[in-house]
């Protein structure tokens, strides 16, 4: 069974002359197919703990395996073809590049993928994921003419691009209002019955129903609250 999974990760940041400890000993496990969220509180090592299962940043201990390969071992040039075959990261912050328009911005990550596609069959492909994520009519706009949800949609197009085995999303539905939040909702589930493995961290405890399983980091690891939210309904 394909997985990604993290064993023991570490991470220490300095903070002035104070070390802080954001990550100690957390483990987690994400299967092809399953839908898990991440909860914790503001500042716990949530978007920390995402950018290193995404070969984004190096842990201080511990290891990440991709499919059984310890991704914490890859040169640059590896973690960045990691991102754009096997593991796509949804940042939490905006990211579009401002000179593109949105579909340009979507069909970016395959133009790097090694993609030999003509550019007409990119942008084809990638106007289908801007209407799967509802962002179609938004297709030719620039960045500065989008509203924060509007961007978290194309966001989402450009992650799903290059069909990732497994999604990490850093709050997606943050400041959304719910109905953009329950259309985000319903695609995380397609996904998942398509078979891709999808992490999503959030903050809004409404949601947590939806998923097959529920993690909290808290205190640097991370443990299983999934009977927990069974039992709090």
């Amino acid at each position: 069974m394909e997985e990604l999974r993290a064993e023991g990760l570490c991470k220490r940041f300095l903070r002035g002359k104070r070390e802080v400890k954001v990550l100690q000993d957390a483990s987690l496990c994400l299967g092809r197919g399953e839908l898990v969220f991440l909860t914790g509180e503001s500042g716990s090592g949530k978007t920390t703990l995402l950018k290193i299962l995404a070969g984004l940043l190096k842990p201080d201990g511990g290891r990440v395996l991709v499919n059984g390969r310890d991704s914490t071992a890859f040169t640059e040039d590896e973690c960045c073809d990691l991102r754009q075959r096997v593991v796509s990261y949804l940042p939490q912050q905006l990211g579009l590049l401002e000179a593109l328009t949105a579909v340009q911005n979507v069909a970016l990550p395959a133009m790097f993928s090694g993609d030999k596609a003509q550019c007409k069959e990119l942008y084809s492909r990638a106007t289908a994921l801007l209407d799967r994520t509802g962002a179609l009519a938004l297709r030719d706009a620039c960045p500065a003419e989008l509203s924060g949800g509007e961007t978290k949609r194309v966001l989402l197009a450009r992650a799903l691009m290059t069909a990732p085995r497994f999604l990490l999303a850093d709050e997606p539905t943050a400041d959304l209002d719910r109905e953009s939040a329950a259309d985000f909702l319903r695609l995380f589930a397609a996904l998942r019955a398509q078979g891709t493995g999808v992490l999503v961290v959030t903050h809004d405890w409404s949601q947590l129903r939806a998923a097959d399983r529920v993690l909290q980091l808290r205190a640097g690891t991370v443990r299983d609250v999934t009977q927990e939210i069974g039992n709090s309904g």
